[in-house]
């Protein structure tokens, strides 16, 4: 049956191969290795598997599903609070995440009250002074932090990761330090990540 493409009468067998844009659109049951002129795949071109009707794009190195958001819960709530200074923590993200592609880590904090250069919050320091994405195989570095850093005493920080856990993984910040008198800390943690076409 051919595929219909959305707000057009152009169909799979028409489509399929055309650059529009300067991205390619392919309509077929198996990963494209080329483009349809025997040139190079760009990252941004698009593959509809017709046997699935599922929608993937290419980022230059996989053919990824859209994004999902996939945040950390902490005792039925989104945010984690924090009033003193934390020891080791970890959270996990949960063992129903096989082999993903994680494309970011976002945190998303508020501070109530100080939030100034003597009176901060930070964290870093589980390895080498800085938070990690890992498993027991694989470890992504997310760097250290601080809420001065932005000027606000609300923002999301964000860190461009474009890499793959090979199985369940958790983030380890190390310790939640505060810093002088800051006021305590509201935090939501959050990944960007897809899945990769077998």
């Amino acid at each position: 049956m051919a595929i219909i493409i959305p707000g057009s009468s152009i169909t799979d067998a028409a489509f399929s191969g055309q650059v529009i844009n300067g991205v390619a659109h392919f309509v077929q049951t198996t990963a494209p290795t080329t483009r349809a002129d025997g040139s190079i795949l760009v990252a941004g071109d698009k593959w509809y598997k017709s046997d699935g009707r599922t929608e993937w794009f290419w980022n230059g190195t996989y053919w990824l599903s859209p994004p999902v958001v996939l945040s950390f819960t902490h005792s039925g709530s989104t945010a984690i609070r924090f009033t003193a200074s934390s020891s080791d923590v970890t959270y996990a993200f949960g063992s129903h995440v096989q082999s993903p592609f994680i494309s970011k880590f976002c945190l998303n904090y508020r501070v109530l009250g100080t939030n100034d250069a003597s009176n901060y919050w930070t964290w870093g320091g589980y390895s080498a002074g800085q938070g990690y994405l890992r498993n027991d195989a694989d470890v992504i570095a997310l760097g250290a932090w601080n809420t001065t850093a932005a000027g606000s005493n609300r923002t999301l920080h964000e860190v461009i990761v474009n890499q793959t856990l090979s199985s369940s993984f958790d983030f380890r910040p190390g310790q939640w330090v505060k810093v002088g008198s800051a006021g305590q800390i509201y935090i939501g943690l959050a990944l960007i990540i897809h899945s990769i076409a077998p």
